[in-house]
C-alpha cells in the first residue's frame, strides 16, 4: 500500500518575528557564521524560543517541580508518546471561541470515534497557511496570540476521560484566549502568590500527561481522516518544550 506524507509543521522562514504576546515573548534568528565566499563551507547560528513554530509541550511548561510527580521534562516521555494513531476533527471557530465537549462529540463519529491512546487533532481554520504568523496579522502583530480559539476546561476534561495520548491544534495554544496565559504578568502587583496563576487547560492536559502539539498547519489536508502522526522533538534534556517536525502518514 502506498504511503502519503503530509507536513503538519510551520516552515521556519529565514527571517521571522514572533507576534508579541504582551511582552517580548520570543524570537527566531539565523545568522551566518561561515560562508562559501569566505570559508568554502556554510554554517549558521540559530537562535530561537523553544515554543517557536510547531512544538510540543511538557508539564515543566507550567508546573513547579513539587506540583507534578512522574513525567515532568519533555525527555521524561517515552518515545512512543510522540508517535501513534491520530485523527483530525473539523471544528471551525472564530476569535476566542471555545471548543466544547459537544463539538467533539458531534464530530468524533464513525471512523473518527476517539479511542484510548489516540492523538486528537482539531482543525479550527486558524492554521491553514504556510506561515501561521503572517496572514493573521490583520489587526496587528499580536492578533493570533490574543484571539486564538481553543479548548476550555470542560473540553480538556473530556479528553482526559477519553484517555487520549496527545492533543494537537492549529492555534497558538491549546486553550481559548478566554483563558490567556499570564505571560508578562507582574505577579507582585496582583496580590496573589505566583503559584495561583496557572492556565486551566494546560493544567488539565499536562497534569494528566497528555502531550500538547501546538501551532500545527495543513490540518485541512487530514481533516476527517485517520492517519499515523509523528511529532518528535529535539533530544534536549530537562526542557519544557521543543520545536518538532509533525508529519502525517496516510495509507492510499
Amino acid at each position: 500500500m502506498a504511503k502519503r506524507f503530509i507536513d503538519l509543521s510551520c516552515p521556519l522562514e529565514k527571517e521571522e518575528n514572533l507576534p508579541e504576546h504582551g511582552v517580548k515573548y520570543g524570537y527566531y534568528i539565523r545568522k551566518p557564521i561561515l560562508t562559501l565566499a569566505k570559508d568554502r563551507i556554510v554554517c549558521e547560528q540559530i537562535g530561537m524560543w523553544n515554543h517557536w513554530g510547531t512544538h510540543v509541550d511538557a508539564p515543566a511548561h507550567i508546573f513547579f517541580r513539587d506540583e507534578k510527580s512522574g513525567i515532568y521534562w519533555l525527555n521524561d516521555y517515552p518515545l512512543d508518546k510522540f508517535y501513534g494513531e491520530a485523527l483530525c476533527l473539523d471544528i471551525p471557530k472564530g476569535p476566542k471561541e471555545v471548543i466544547t465537549p459537544e463539538d467533539m462529540e458531534r464530530t468524533a463519529v464513525g471512523d473518527l470515534e476517539i479511542h484510548e491512546n489516540d492523538i486528537v487533532c482539531v482543525h479550527t481554520g486558524w492554521g491553514d497557511m504556510k506561515n501561521i504568523y503572517g496572514p493573521m496579522r490583520r489587526d496587528g502583530p499580536n492578533y493570533h496570540g490574543v484571539n486564538s480559539p481553543g479548548l476550555g476546561p470542560e473540553g480538556a476534561e473530556w479528553l482526559v476521560k477519553k484517555k487520549v495520548k496527545a492533543y494537537g491544534c492549529d492555534t497558538m495554544g491549546v486553550n481559548s484566549q478566554q483563558w490567556p496565559l499570564p505571560a508578562g504578568t507582574d505577579f507582585r502587583k496582583t496580590g496573589k502568590p505566583i503559584r495561583e496563576w496557572i492556565e486551566p487547560v494546560h493544567k488539565i492536559l499536562l497534569g494528566h500527561d497528555i502531550l500538547q502539539i501546538e501551532i500545527m498547519t495543513n490540518l485541512d489536508q487530514v481533516v476527517g481522516k485517520r492517519f499515523t502522526l509523528l511529532a518528535f522533538p529535539l533530544n534536549f534534556l530537562e526542557i519544557d518544550a521543543s520545536p518538532c517536525r509533525a508529519i502525517a502518514i496516510l495509507d492510499e
